[in-house]
């Protein structure tokens, strides 16, 4: 859509969103991702344990992979939300430089918005997949209770050999 001749040299932008996205905004959503990677990484972890006390079936860690996956693509999430407030703080910043009417929107804005930004909420680090899908975990307790599928069937024969035979000969 063609501007008319009045609209070329006029940057429609709303300085006060755009500061607003850039220093409150996005910094939040970025927080609260971030929040998620943490929890999913303690999730993971957990999982992890409980598949090497379980002798770490396939399905298992196939899911842990998954998640380890989804969990490094929320920690980019975080990366990607503060270069676009970066961005889009950067962008604002131009205008503002660049035009005296949105120079004279930018002396309006709140103080905190006039400010520099807080800082960005750091990307927290991904889970290491080696270790996460290797048999076992480095960190899995001791579980008396587990056994290995082979061991758990000879228990239950021997149980049931032992009623069948209960009286009789062995």
């Amino acid at each position: 859509m063609p501007y008319d001749d009045w609209e070329q040299d006029e940057i429609r932008a709303d300085l006060t969103n755009m500061y607003r996205a850039g220093k409150e905004v996005l910094p939040q959503r970025a927080t609260r991702v971030s929040g998620v990677a943490e929890r999913m990484t303690d999730a993971i972890a957990s999982a992890n344990t409980r598949s090497a006390q379980m002798g770490d079936h396939k399905v298992l860690t196939d899911l842990l992979w998954m998640a380890s996956d989804c969990q490094a693509g929320m920690a980019a999430a975080v990366t990607t939300i503060n270069n676009l407030a970066l961005a889009v703080v950067a962008q604002a910043d131009d205008f503002r430089d660049r035009d005296e009417f949105a120079r004279s929107v930018f002396d309006g804005l709140e103080p905190e918005l006039r400010g520099p930004a807080d800082p960005l909420p750091t990307a927290p680090s991904t889970v290491d997949q080696a270790e996460t899908t290797a048999p076992g975990s480095p960190e899995a307790e001791a579980n008396p209770d587990v056994q290995s599928p082979e061991e758990e069937r000879e228990d239950r024969d021997d149980l049931l050999d032992a009623y069948q035979n209960f009286g009789g000969e062995d």
